[in-house]
């Protein structure tokens, strides 16, 4: 008997399911300008393009962090909302996270610059962190009892 939590991923396939990888998922260091931009060293596709428009600093201002740990990666994901995207040279951050994401509310409070934060405004951001990793950790409860009702019942 297969004894390996898993779920479906965006693509349908199995993934195993573990406290490491929802713990990985919760990296609340990504709340930092200088941590998202630390991602990107040596590994972001656009950098040595000199007509992107999404570079390391662009992306990590609009709140994205590498989320790939590969020469040219090209994959990013934003600290609020959790969205991925992937990237082309001439993507604008800012307007992609904007197109794709309205109802972050990083995109809402519509500041890059972390510094320019009200207290009101860290807290909301905060706030809203703190509602989708609950939602999230929720359903990985939920995962974990199912697999072990499952279980029980065999």
């Amino acid at each position: 008997m297969n004894k390996t939590l898993t779920t479906k991923n965006a693509e349908n396939q199995a993934e195993p399911v573990n406290l490491d990888s929802f713990l990985e998922f919760v990296n609340l260091e990504m709340a930092l300008y200088s941590k998202r931009l630390a991602t990107f060293e040596g590994v972001w596709a656009y950098d040595n393009d000199e007509n992107a428009q999404c570079t390391s600093e662009r992306m990590a201002r609009a709140g994205f962090y590498c989320s790939e740990i590969k020469p040219n990666a090209d994959c990013a994901r934003c600290y609020v909302c959790q969205h991925e995207l992937l990237w082309d040279a001439e993507d604008d951050p800012w307007e992609e996270h904007r197109n794709h994401r309205p109802d972050c509310d990083l995109v809402k409070i519509g500041k890059q610059d972390e510094s320019e934060f009200t207290v009101d405004e860290q807290l909301q951001i905060m706030a809203y962190i703190f509602s989708c990793r609950q939602v999230c950790f929720f359903n990985f409860l939920k995962i974990i009892w199912n697999f072990w009702s499952i279980q029980a019942r065999s």
